[in-house]
């Protein structure tokens, strides 16, 4: 069940999915957990947070256009960490999202220079900021 409160080790918080919509401009902004999260999850908001970020991509299964998004056209190690055009950059809490770690088609771990685990800003919370290059 991916939606239980604990484990025999740690506390597993994963929840419903949320959404975003990224553009050209960086007006897009993902601020987790939100309101209703602490809440459900009775969230000291003091509590620091370390995590694992996962991001999925929509897919387009049949006639899709030639500039639909997918890991290709991620920001990557692989790529010298440079934008392509047409393509995605992330920032978590203002650090760059370096790569990614696919784990299945749709979905993949996000990773920074340091490696996968994220920690949250002095809010307690994980700044998510897509962008798309023209």
């Amino acid at each position: 069940n991916l939606y239980q409160r604990t484990c025999t080790k740690y506390r597993v918080q994963i929840d419903y999915q949320n959404f975003f919509v990224a553009n050209q401009f960086g007006g897009t902004r993902l601020l987790l957990p939100n309101p209703s999260e602490v809440e459900y999850y009775q969230m000291p908001q003091q509590d620091p947070l370390e995590g694992y970020i996962v991001m999925c991509l929509a897919r387009c299964g049949w006639r899709c256009p030639a500039d639909t998004l997918g890991w290709d056209k991620i920001r990557d190690d692989d790529n010298g960490g440079q934008s392509k055009p047409g393509s995605l950059s992330v920032t978590v809490n203002d650090v760059p999202v370096t790569g990614y770690s696919k784990f299945s088609e749709d979905c993949a771990f996000l990773k920074h220079a340091q490696g996968h685990k994220w920690e949250s800003n002095s809010d307690a919370k994980y700044d998510i900021r897509p962008k798309t290059t023209g």
